[in-house]
């Protein structure tokens, strides 16, 4: 849904790329880079440029080499750029809802096209300058868009098909995909419903703002989520956040604690206060994805806090999974146990008091 002219009453409506420079174009930011090739059209691949907002935006601007391959992309705005952190951005129609997250900031090139992705939460694009056209499809339409492997960085789960040149099966599997497609310009407001996929391609420089929310109520959000067809989508990704987790050294204790692990996840995502019925029916999809009957037992003296479930990859993506992980997996093999620690410190103690005795 495209509701269009709804900006005005915003102090953001006036914000454009010279706006933007003259107000914040000191501040250091990181975009992404290899925006151009095919991996980030598929959501698997990019790499970070440290830049200015100033310098970013005149690259665009003065249509330099590099701002082909770069993408100022979810910038948040409160922390990132103070000096214009107390704008009014949110608009009348989602004002009475529950802000998840946001607002964050994208200043995008003509031609940029970012690749198609479901979001956990309902969202909010406002276009401030330039256009934009977005291709929406329903999550009826799941595995027709070929969801990137469980276990893929970030908070999205991204598609790998690229809807502007997709592969002649694709093509024909994307026949029977209803897409809802559209222009969005200055001063419009883009409502994206939560995981559905979605697609956005630039059609000029521009600036745009987005917010994730969700309904007002304790669990009313994670309520409308847990009913089909959307149910799919969310047990999906879910499972890639689990999968995120599971190579690092605090899985066993966030199993062990799974219950209580999950109600603090969804408190930091979405403000949800989840039911126990809500909990029961997520932890039996993720025991099942296990192919464990029970979970395993709690650790002896835990501390009062459980271990938590992390989004990874939020930021980086420009390495695989495997090869995180496989860096995680050397970084704790360097630690020390416990045991090694005290027999180095025994050695240590008894090579002092020799020296004294000598």
């Amino acid at each position: 849904m495209i509701i269009e002219g709804s900006l005005e009453e915003l102090d953001c409506r006036k914000w454009s790329l010279n706006f933007l420079k003259d107000k914040i174009g000191a501040c250091p930011v990181q975009c992404r880079g290899k925006t151009d090739l095919e991996s980030y059209r598929k959501g698997i691949k990019y790499c970070i440029h440290e830049t200015t907002v100033g310098e970013y935006i005149a690259d665009l601007q003065n249509g330099h080499k590099r701002s082909t391959s770069r993408y100022l992309a979810a910038q948040n705005i409160k922390r990132a750029f103070p000096q214009i952190g107390d704008a009014s951005f949110v608009p009348k129609f989602i004002s009475e809802n529950k802000i998840h997250a946001g607002p964050f900031l994208w200043i995008a090139r003509n031609g940029h096209y970012e690749y198609t992705h479901v979001d956990p939460d309902e969202g909010c694009l406002m276009i401030l300058e330039g256009e934009k056209s977005v291709r929406l499809i329903s999550n009826v339409h799941w595995d027709v868009l070929e969801p990137n492997a469980l276990g893929s960085l970030g908070r999205t789960v991204q598609s790998s098909v690229d809807l502007e040149n997709p592969t002649p099966s694709q093509k024909e599997a994307l026949k029977m995909v209803n897409c809802h497609f559209g222009k969005i310009r200055p001063g419009d407001v883009l409502y994206i419903p939560a995981l559905w996929w979605h697609q956005v391609s630039a059609l000029s420089n521009g600036v745009s703002i987005n917010i994730f929310w969700g309904e007002v109520g304790e669990s009313k959000f994670m309520k409308k989520i847990l009913e089909e067809p959307t149910l799919t989508a969310f047990k999906y990704w879910m499972l890639n956040v689990v999968e995120q987790n599971k190579a690092h050294v605090s899985w066993p204790r966030i199993l062990s604690r799974l219950e209580e692990v999950l109600k603090n996840f969804f408190l930091k995502q979405w403000h949800e206060t989840a039911s126990t019925e809500q909990i029961e029916l997520i932890k039996k999809f993720i025991m099942t994805h296990l192919n464990i009957s029970e979970l395993p037992p709690i650790e002896n003296n835990p501390p009062k806090h459980p271990p938590t479930m992390k989004i990874r990859g939020l930021l980086h993506r420009d390495r695989g999974q495997d090869e995180q992980n496989k860096k995680k997996e050397g970084k704790q093999k360097l630690k020390r146990s416990k045991e090694e620690n005290l027999a180095i410190l025994a050695k240590k103690q008894k090579l002092i008091k020799a020296e004294k005795a000598s």
